[in-house]
């Protein structure tokens, strides 16, 4: 085996623990929290700026409030109040560094905005701009935010109509649009993680 190959063995071996101990830890979210819903939770995430955890899934309860997405308190495990309500299952969500969320599944409007399969909503609680031109023609599975850009995965084929036949769609959010030159994926991606370096790994 030559040291090219150990190298890339090496960095496999790096990525997969990295999606074990997410997955691990989310896994252990999920089970403290399943009982405040009433059915599944598909995603959990935790924001380290306000330590407030967002749950979606195919809830349509949480606690007295919620339906499809919500966010809960770590500490008393309570809903937060004036989080607004999605028509749809929510498939995945990451947190935007800043108190807000990116949010991704399959539904058509977030409180009273409407949205495609994909939103953002700001630390207050209100639906931002992002994702009104994205179009996004099927459900979003996964979200990976890297600097200014936000890889969108999922069972879908078309993004903006400008972007299509690809299950995954790089956005720039100046612009809120897909990079038209980003690489194109021949079918459905479940999971994305950036590579540090301005890619990603899909699958």
């Amino acid at each position: 085996m030559n040291h090219s190959n150990v190298a890339v063995m090496k960095s496999i071996m790096v990525v997969w623990t990295f999606i074990f101990t997410v997955s691990a830890n989310a896994q252990e979210l999920i089970r403290k929290y399943e009982n405040k819903v009433n059915d599944a939770i598909y995603t959990i995430d935790v924001d380290q700026t306000t330590g407030l955890i967002y749950v979606g899934g195919d809830f349509t309860r949480a606690g007295n409030f919620g339906q499809y997405g919500a966010l809960l308190d770590p500490m008393t495990g309570l809903v937060t109040e004036g989080f607004p309500r999605i028509d749809g299952d929510v498939l995945t969500s990451i947190s935007d560094g800043a108190g807000g969320y990116f949010i991704g599944g399959n539904f058509t409007a977030v409180g009273d905005t409407i949205r495609k399969n994909i939103a953002h909503i700001n630390i207050n609680g209100t639906v931002t701009s992002f994702g009104k031109d994205l179009n996004i023609n099927g459900p979003v599975h996964t979200l990976a935010l890297s600097a200014a850009t936000l890889y969108v995965g999922g069972s879908f084929t078309s993004v903006n109509d400008s972007y299509s036949d690809s299950g995954g769609a790089c956005i720039n959010l100046g612009d809120g649009l897909p990079k038209l030159n980003f690489q194109k994926v021949n079918g459905t991606v479940e999971i994305a993680i950036p590579d540090g370096d301005g890619g990603y790994y899909l699958g």
